[in-house]
């Protein structure tokens, strides 16, 4: 499995800056950017990065996975699981990665939004025999102290990974009809001027998607938080009461969206 890491330049662009492996680490300076990045091995598939950079503008920074191999299937928890049924349920009922239905909204062959839409914020990908993820913390800080939203994506045919500050793309779960092709996108995205962010890299040469139980387990360990009471049970009901007022199906965009009074 291969991972690139990369900013986005001013056009909107990526450049690549280097290739992040465990025991080997990237770094890179230029006149726009300094880049450093770490990673270590964890045990036998597994890898833990850490990585900080400054930007003369905002930006984004991407870590792009790819992996070969028959039938790639991508999985991104509770939202991408592969073409999500495409062909059992009618197109623009879900999100669907796909290149077919191109004149459907749903139809993309690449999908990439904020990590904490993920049950786990994780990016997977399995082939036949194989089995890779790349994972990244859902919240980060800037420079400045600013809260930073990071991102997860998969695009077809094998290629995925995370991002250090989040977009929406094809568009956003308010925005049903965010043209990105068009170049006058609304979508919403969360770059910056620099940072730090941590996250993991796994790959299981041998296992294809039984390695999937392996990687999610792996992620809910490191992440788990017992629960306890921080709000009175009047509180709680009244946000859950919130919730079911706000979210709500809309008829304009024949679809569930946040409905605001």
């Amino acid at each position: 499995m291969k991972v690139d890491v990369g900013y986005q330049v001013r056009n909107g662009g990526w450049r690549s800056v280097g290739v992040l492996e465990p025991g080997k680490g990237v770094r890179f300076c230029n006149a726009e950017l300094e880049l450093s990045a770490s990673c270590v091995p964890e045990s036998e598939n597994s890898a833990a990065y850490e990585l900080e950079f400054r930007c003369v503008y905002p930006t984004r920074i991407r870590l792009l996975a790819e992996l070969d191999g028959e039938n790639p299937w991508h999985l991104i928890p509770c939202c991408i699981h592969g073409d999500n049924n495409l062909h059992h349920a009618r197109p623009d009922q879900y999100p669907n990665l796909t290149r077919e239905y191109p004149e459907a909204e749903y139809s993309s062959p690449l999908w990439e939004f904020r990590a904490d839409r993920a049950s786990h914020p994780v990016s997977i990908l399995t082939t036949e025999c194989a089995a890779g993820a790349v994972s990244i913390a859902p919240y980060s800080y800037d420079l400045d102290g600013q809260f930073i939203r990071n991102g997860v994506f998969a695009e077809l045919p094998n290629r995925f990974g995370v991002t250090f500050g989040y977009a929406n793309l094809p568009f956003t779960f308010v925005n049903k009809r965010c043209d990105s092709s068009s170049g006058i996108s609304k979508s919403t995205s969360n770059p910056l001027c620099g940072g730090r962010v941590a996250g993991k890299l796994f790959h299981y040469p041998e296992g294809g998607r039984g390695a999937v139980k392996k990687i999610i387990e792996n992620l809910y360990r490191s992440s788990r938080e017992c629960p306890h009471f921080k709000h009175s049970f009047r509180e709680a009901a009244r946000a859950v009461l919130d919730a079911f007022v706000r979210c709500n199906y809309s008829a304009e965009f024949n679809h569930y969206t946040l409905v605001y009074q």
